[in-house]
């Protein structure tokens, strides 16, 4: 069955579909069933496909990494100083790490054209991404210091 006929399926037809395709293993595999993940890799291999965790790897990651520089502080003291905090982000793949080298190097230019007299202050948010929020988020109830 295609999968655009799957989609367009109701959840009683879904769970009609799966119970005949689960009757058909069984007539081949009497104890299969895909209520873990022992049970339904071995129903793949059985059928002569690769693994649960080589399909998991390939066409599944544990969370998707939001990166945003956007999502930066912007720091002023009463004297007139300028700063900005913002997000970097790193990777063991040498190819995305050089895409995030080039997409700083914007972002530094941007930040610097648009305020020339603020400095520039990297932190790394790598185990902020699975959070979904960096600096500006982790900062905003900051409160402002009132000096007596």
């Amino acid at each position: 069955m295609r999968t655009d006929k799957i989609n367009r399926l109701s959840n009683t037809q879904l769970l009609e579909l799966e119970h005949h395709v689960l009757t058909a293993i069984k007539k081949e595999m009497p104890t299969a069933n895909f209520s873990t993940f022992k049970a339904f890799d071995a129903v793949l291999r059985h059928y002569g496909q690769l693994g649960l965790d080589v399909y998991i790897d390939r066409y599944s990651e544990p969370f998707t990494r939001y990166r945003s520089y956007i999502n930066s502080v912007f720091l002023h003291t009463e004297d007139g100083r300028q700063a900005f905090m913002v997000p970097r982000f790193t990777s063991s793949d040498p190819g995305e790490s050089a895409l995030l080298k080039k997409w700083e190097a914007e972002v530094y230019k941007a930040y610097r054209t648009a305020w020339p007299q603020a400095r520039v202050h990297w932190i790394n948010c790598d185990s902020m991404v699975s959070s979904l929020g960096f600096l500006h988020c982790i900062s905003v109830t900051v409160p402002l210091l009132e000096r007596n």
